[in-house]
Order: C-alpha cells, then sequence, then structure tokens
C-alpha cells in the first residue's frame, strides 16, 4: 500500500513539474484552466474579477490591442461591468478562483513571482501547492477506509490501488480543474458523517464539518448538489439538533460565499 501511495505521488509530482502548453510559453494545459486562471490574475493585479487586462495585449508601439495566445480562453462572458462598461469575464465560478487568487497573493508578496511574467514557474508551483496536497488528502482518506474496512489484505491493497491510480484525478493532478476539488470536498464529508456515527467526542463541529465541506463541493460540481442533501438526511436521521445547529448553518455559509463572489464579479447571483 504504501509503494503505490508513494509512486502515484511520485508520479502527479513529476507530472505537476513537466506542465506546459504545447507552444511552452505556459503551464495552463487548456481553455478550462486558462479561464481560472485568468481570474486568479486579474484578482490580484487587478483587484478586479474582470479579465480584459490578462487576456488582451496591447501593443506599446500601436496601442493595437489582441489576443493573448497565452492567456486567452473561450470559457469567458462579456457584459457590463459596475462601471456600465463592457468586459470579459471568466464563465467559471467564482468562489475558486477566489480562493487560489489569496494563496497567489501570498506566493507573490513573498517571492516576488508574477504570474503575468513566469506563468509556467507561478502555476506549477501553486498547482504544487494546491493539487498535491489534495490528492494526496484523497488518498490518505481512501487508505484509512479500506483499513478500516476491508477485511483481508488482498482487499485493502486492491482498494489502496484503486484510490491511487485507478481514477481520473490522478489525471487531473497537473491542472487546475474543478473534479479534483470537489472529489476531496466528498471524501471529507464521508470521512466526518462515519466519524459522527461512531460516537463522536464533539458531534457539532463534526456536523459543520460535513455541512461545510459537502456544500463545498456542489459549489465546484452541480451534480453534487445530491450529495449535499443526501448527507444531511443522513446527519438529520441521527440528530435533528446537529442537523439544524451545525450542518445547515454550514452550508449556508459556502453558499454565501459562492453566490457573494458571484454578485461581486457579475452582479447577480445567477452563475
Amino acid at each position: 500500500v504504501l509503494v503505490l501511495v508513494l509512486l502515484a505521488t511520485l508520479w502527479a509530482t513529476f507530472r505537476i513539474g513537466i506542465t506546459s502548453s504545447a507552444a511552452g510559453d505556459t503551464a495552463a494545459l487548456s481553455a478550462n484552466d486558462r479561464s481560472r486562471w485568468s481570474t486568479v490574475a486579474a484578482l490580484v493585479h487587478h483587484g478586479t474579477y474582470v479579465i480584459d487586462e490578462v487576456i488582451i495585449q496591447t501593443d506599446p508601439r500601436t496601442k493595437q490591442r489582441s489576443r493573448d495566445k497565452k492567456w486567452y480562453t473561450i470559457d469567458l462572458v462579456r457584459h457590463k461591468g459596475h462601471d456600465g462598461r463592457e468586459h470579459y469575464y471568466s464563465s467559471k465560478p467564482t468562489l475558486l478562483p477566489t480562493l487560489l487568487a489569496g494563496e497567489y497573493w501570498l506566493l507573490h508578496k513573498v517571492t516576488g513571482w508574477d504570474i503575468r511574467n513566469n506563468p509556467v514557474l507561478v502555476i506549477r508551483s501553486l498547482l504544487l501547492l494546491v493539487n498535491l496536497p489534495l490528492f494526496l488528502i484523497l488518498v490518505l482518506i481512501g487508505i484509512s477506509w479500506s483499513r478500516r474496512y476491508c477485511t483481508t489484505g488482498w482487499a485493502r491493497v486492491f482498494a489502496a490501488a484503486v484510490i491511487t491510480w485507478g481514477t481520473f484525478l490522478l489525471t487531473f493532478s497537473n491542472t487546475l480543474n474543478n473534479h479534483l476539488v470537489a472529489a476531496v470536498s466528498v471524501g471529507l464529508a464521508m470521512e466526518t458523517y462515519l466519524r459522527f456515527t461512531s460516537s463522536p467526542a464533539r458531534p457539532l463541529c463534526l456536523a459543520c464539518a460535513g455541512g461545510l465541506t459537502a456544500a463545498f463541493a456542489a459549489a465546484n460540481e452541480l451534480p453534487a448538489l445530491s450529495f449535499l442533501f443526501g448527507l444531511g438526511f443522513l446527519f438529520g436521521n441521527r440528530s435533528w439538533r446537529m442537523l439544524v445547529l451545525g450542518y445547515i448553518p454550514a452550508a449556508v455559509l459556502v453558499g454565501v460565499a459562492f453566490f457573494g463572489t458571484n454578485w461581486i464579479a457579475h452582479g447577480t447571483i445567477i452563475p
């Protein structure tokens, strides 16, 4: 089991370390992640969700504007901003890029690295700081489940092989995406419920953690909305008090952040 985990970790690290576009000028791989990275860059360097200055480059001599091949994405929308003028925005949900912008802001302040000038170095560094720990958290949760519920050694090895090498999450580890984040959130939410059902010492904390992580999964993967309500039903079936005092308020907090950042970005709560 340890060998499987170690090999998967090394492989994920290696893939992040060599992540590069076909042109080699950025570590963003597609329109999907460029859209999110554009928001991250715009928030930190321009203080706005408007991505015009990121995806459009201006020739200093001719003043002509053209698409920046490193940044331009088809995953965008155009509408009037708070200044009454038309602007480009990422079409991706705003909560995840907002959180990542906070991490990039800290990295930028500490190292001075600028994602606009060196998108290969900065994006790879952020992926190592974000995706790799997330992948490891999910792996460790899966391994702990195999130890608790598998009755034979071979079953535990098989479960470890599936969680480390048997899903697309390892594939997604070298690009900024919502799938890995949502999967980890689901794993954490399930773990809180399993602990909640086994005579927990702090049931309110576990209920809050369950609501928080289940709602964050739904914020990143819309189909996980059914998981949010399903897990809430299970918590409520155990304790309506913990559902009302812990699970629901924590889930509402994520909802406020999700719709609030969308309102700040687009002037509407509709994604």
